[in-house]
């Protein structure tokens, strides 16, 4: 595959919703890319990761974001039922004595978290603005590699709740951004009221527990991105990328 010309890159894409409202916002060409896409997509591949950071080393990515799918990462493992645990706080990166196909999920989770370190860390070098997703609970933000990239100069989080956006339900999520304020979205963090009721919306936030009556896992339903928090996040790619343009202008006044 081959770029000519600089794009915003959506990694781990899902939906696309970001992507549609950077284009919408800043008028930017978009490549979304997703597993869902296709095998050619698949990031545990060497080679499509190669490619990612050829482009990015290249000048054909202008910013991006990574939805990291956080799958065996997820604290939902923990209650009781449900999925097997694979992690732990001590244990970020795997527990022992897991089932082989447990394993796998493992070895596939650490290889997109060191794919994401190794995106973030080259998108600081080249100054390039990035950001990075993953539920607020995560135990993605626990691993090493990641620790280590939110302990660099240039590097931002941000805590919101989807409810913030219009959503029913809460979903505490996390931003990392390297190269890029995240100030539109701060304060966008529901701590809810002594009646347990959502600060935003004054309505008890709907539990993401179960499925709806056509079946459909609450947790799927609530997966993309608001479309107000993605027209929020878009402002932020777009108004970073005019600070640099005055920047540049004013130096050469």
């Amino acid at each position: 595959m081959v770029l000519y010309f600089p794009v915003f890159l959506e990694i781990f894409s899902g939906s696309g919703r970001l992507g549609k409202a950077i284009h919408r916002v800043c008028n930017w060409t978009v490549l979304l890319w997703d597993i869902d896409y296709g095998e050619k997509y698949d990031l545990t591949q060497r080679r499509n990761q190669q490619l990612i950071l050829h482009w990015m080393q290249s000048g054909q990515i202008r910013a991006g974001h990574l939805g990291t799918p956080c799958n065996s990462f997820s604290r939902a493992r923990d209650r009781q039922g449900g999925p097997p645990r694979l992690r732990s706080d001590l244990l970020p990166l795997g527990l022992p004595g897991l089932r082989p196909c447990d394993v796998l999920k493992v070895q596939i989770g650490n290889c997109l978290m060191r794919f994401t370190c190794r995106v973030l860390l080259l998108a600081l070098q080249l100054y390039l603005p990035f950001t990075l997703e993953n539920p607020h609970r995560s135990r993605l933000w626990l691993c090493p590699g990641v620790k280590s990239v939110c302990r660099r100069n240039r590097v931002e989080q941000c805590d919101v709740t989807f409810c913030a956006f219009g959503t029913c339900w809460k979903k505490p999520t996390k931003f990392l951004s390297v190269n890029l304020p995240l100030d539109l979205l701060q304060g966008k963090f529901c701590k809810s009221s002594k009646r347990g009721l959502c600060q935003f919306t004054g309505l008890a936030h709907v539990p993401l527990m179960g499925t709806n009556s056509q079946g459909v896992w609450l947790t799927k339903i609530a997966e993309p991105y608001p479309t107000r928090l993605t027209t929020l996040l878009a402002k932020c790619f777009c108004n970073t990328e005019l600070a640099a343009i005055a920047a540049s202008f004013a130096r050469h006044i």
